[in-house]
């Protein structure tokens, strides 16, 4: 997969470079949307760009976070077969670019814009006034709602929308349930992969050469 098929580049290009303790410092406690562009409508794109509370990372680094860590190189076969459970952010990350493959992508922060939602409650939708803006015709104006539990953990709901909300291809009517990273979460006909911070940094390392993580 290119890095030019994910926007928004800076914060992408920045972000890839990093290692996983230096990303996690700004990052660790965000959440994020991978939302699929493939056959999407332009405004879909600019109403991303428009509302997005994304910004570059600085790439002051000290000189011993230079190194390759495990994101980098979290591919290799060793690696992949040595590691077990359903949660582990490096099985995760592998299955999610697989998924994904070339797909252009747009990385949305889950997290409120000023002067709208909260951290415990964000909005999805098609009007300006959401925390996410999903410009696209298949998306109400109020579309779902992205809750956080008292556990900490995301979960999504969906506000009657008119064509609905899926969750990994089941539909959730009058109700949240939790997400997890690598689950997908249709909103409409827009489809997005929801990923921690962490699974999303092995994903943008993956996206780079070795030689340009050193």
């Amino acid at each position: 997969m290119e890095l030019s098929k994910w926007l928004p580049t800076d914060f992408l290009q920045h972000s890839a470079q990093l290692p996983g303790h230096a990303f996690n410092r700004s990052y660790g406690d965000t959440a994020f949307l991978v939302v699929k562009l493939e056959h999407a409508r332009p405004r879909l794109v600019t109403g991303l760009a428009a509302t997005s509370t994304l910004d570059p990372l600085p790439l002051k680094l000290d000189s011993d976070e230079m190194g390759t860590d495990v994101a980098s190189t979290f591919l290799d076969e060793d690696r992949v077969t040595a590691v077990e459970g359903a949660d582990d952010p490096v099985l995760t990350a592998e299955r999610i670019l697989e998924r994904l493959g070339r797909k252009r992508c747009f990385v949305v922060a889950i997290r409120p814009r000023p002067g709208h939602g909260t951290d415990d409650a964000m909005s999805v939708g098609r009007s300006p006034s959401n925390d996410i803006v999903l410009r696209d015709p298949s998306i109400s104006k109020h579309h779902a709602w992205l809750v956080r539990g008292d556990n900490g953990r995301l979960r999504v709901c969906d506000l009657g929308s008119k064509n609905g909300t899926q969750l990994n291809g089941q539909a959730i009517t009058n109700r949240d349930v939790p997400i997890r990273s690598g689950d997908t979460i249709v909103f409409g006909h827009v489809e997005a992969t929801f990923c921690e911070a962490a699974v999303l940094h092995r994903v943008l390392r993956s996206t780079l050469p070795p030689a340009a993580n050193v």
